[in-house]
């Protein structure tokens, strides 16, 4: 009878050292996964404050650098408005417009005399202006809160005269008769200064040597005239006459 053999193979055994080695892998390797995973969430949490604390930093500088260029930018030059030549009162308003909320000072003479607001539609004002006698020179500049200047307006002079102008009416005189086909007058006269003429509210214009000439219609039988010089300052001079008109 054949005999079989029946190969069985050996059972390996672990060690003890074995057991030792896998285990200090296991917990080298599970170290290393919690350190990776505690390194991911401060790598973000530091990431983002780092980019609060740029932000913070760059907010500063972006308020340093608007309020820098408001500091480097030249304000806008005010503007005087309906600024007279001549008065006849022994006071005066005046009028301008600028940046609303910045203050307005007003400059007399090179002094500054006043300071007012601009109101919200950009206009300001100044009342009750001093002069009685001879002339002022006055401009206006505007400050903002941190007093930074503007330059000064246009500078105006502006003169005292409370006398009336001289008017001469060379023709007609009083009562005069004119006597031709043509119902056309040429009243004629003169005036000491620059002045606005006026016959019967028709405007006459000055030459160069303040000669005025105005043609006029003229009715048969009486004709009123009113010829009036006005100066710069309101002063007003009037000559009223009769001028008796007949056809030949």
């Amino acid at each position: 009878m054949p005999i079989s053999y029946k190969v069985v193979p050996k059972k390996k055994t672990v060690s003890s050292e074995d057991r030792k080695v896998v285990t200090r892998m296991f917990l080298m390797f599970g170290g290393i996964g919690v350190l990776l995973i505690l390194f991911y969430l401060w790598f973000f949490v530091a990431t983002a404050n780092i980019n609060n604390f740029w932000g913070l930093f760059r907010g500063h500088q972006d308020e340093a650098s608007a309020s820098s260029w408001i500091n480097n930018t030249a304000l806008a030059t005010p503007t005087l408005a309906d600024v007279p030549e001549a008065i006849n009162k022994k006071s005066f308003n005046l009028k301008g417009y600028a940046e609303p909320g910045l203050k307005a000072n007003l400059f007399v003479n090179e002094i500054d005399k006043t300071q007012t607001v601009v109101d919200n539609t950009g206009t300001f004002s100044f009342d009750d202006i001093s002069l009685e006698s001879g002339s002022i020179t006055v401009y206006v500049k505007v400050k903002n809160d941190t007093d930074k200047e503007s330059g000064p307006s246009k500078a105006y002079t502006i003169t005292y005269d409370d006398k009336a102008p001289k008017l001469d009416v060379k023709k007609p005189q009083d009562g005069d008769k004119f006597i031709d086909p043509s119902p056309f007058y040429t009243v004629e006269g003169s005036v000491n200064e620059d002045a606005t003429i006026y016959v019967n509210d028709h405007v006459a214009s000055l030459d160069y040597d303040k000669n005025f000439r105005l043609v006029v219609s003229v009715k048969e039988e009486d004709n009123f005239l009113k010829i009036k010089a006005v100066d710069k300052a309101g002063n007003e001079t009037v000559v009223e006459l009769k001028l008796v008109y007949e056809k030949p």
